[in-house]
């Protein structure tokens, strides 16, 4: 894809009005805080880790027993079993991110 010179120009633009908004959310924070940057947050426990591995663990088997029991039905299964096991990958995809963000710091 070939970029046109009015392409370029909307992109400077762009970047400048983005360059300019950062600048000015920084003086914003800067004089709100005294030029003081709070202290980052602890990092979790282990035992949150832990809990979070114990729940995603839980709720993979509690999945995994749900497919089974709608599998040795032999119908289709109902609404609501599908949606169960929406909420409950649902559920593990978040706990899963949870632990990846803790385990970057």
């Amino acid at each position: 894809m070939t970029l046109t010179d009015e392409d370029r120009r909307r992109y400077v633009v762009a970047s400048r009005r983005s360059w300019a908004r950062l600048e000015t959310r920084r003086r914003e924070l800067d004089e709100a805080t005294g030029g003081h940057v709070p202290a980052p947050a602890p990092p979790p426990s282990p035992s949150e880790t832990d809990e979070l591995a114990a729940l995603h663990a839980h709720l993979l088997k509690a999945q995994r027993d749900l497919i089974r029991a709608t599998a040795r039905a032999g119908a289709m299964p109902s609404d609501n079993a599908l949606r169960k096991i929406a909420d409950i990958a649902a559920a593990i995809g978040a706990i899963e991110t949870m632990i990846e963000n803790q385990a970057r710091g």
